[in-house]
């Protein structure tokens, strides 16, 4: 929802991978929910081009429809609907302790040796005080953006 776009899931992808991979975790049950609360960029974000064509367009039929109100609606039912979709993505495909073809592929050394190759993350690096600063930036010129528009 910050930065106004479902593309920011694209780099996380291979975290979410490696981080459910080695909990023992489908890792498709993550990433696709990871794809689905990305769209939140598009259809609850304040900086979304969506948001500011819904306001073009009330503007232009005379509708009294401002970002505050498009966000009222937005937020609630996309952090509803994410909760709904994780609910049943919980129970999608078998765990993979259970799962005699994932199993198998273990075996292979080869195929194991691909499944965990090459999984780094930044998960344990810590978190600069210049990027934490770069952070509170960008949230408080998202807060101007709507408070402006208000």
């Amino acid at each position: 929802m910050l930065v106004g776009t479902g593309h920011a899931v694209y780099p996380l992808l291979p975290v979410i991978y490696d981080v459910s991979y080695r909990q023992g975790i489908r890792p498709e049950r993550p990433m696709a929910m990871a794809s689905v609360a990305a769209q939140l960029g598009i259809t609850a974000s304040p900086i979304a081009a969506a948001a500011a064509a819904v306001i073009g367009i009330a503007a232009k039929n005379n509708a009294h429809i401002g970002l505050i109100d498009i966000l009222r609606v937005t937020i609630p039912a996309g952090v509803i609907g994410m909760l709904l979709a994780a609910t049943w993505s919980l129970t999608r495909g078998k765990d993979l302790d259970k799962d005699p073809e994932f199993q198998a592929k273990l075996l292979d050394p080869e195929m194991k040796k691909y499944m965990e190759g090459g999984m780094a993350t930044t998960l344990n690096d810590k978190i600069t005080k210049e990027a934490k600063t770069s952070l509170i930036v960008f949230l408080i010129a998202i807060g101007a953006i709507v408070v402006g528009h208000h």
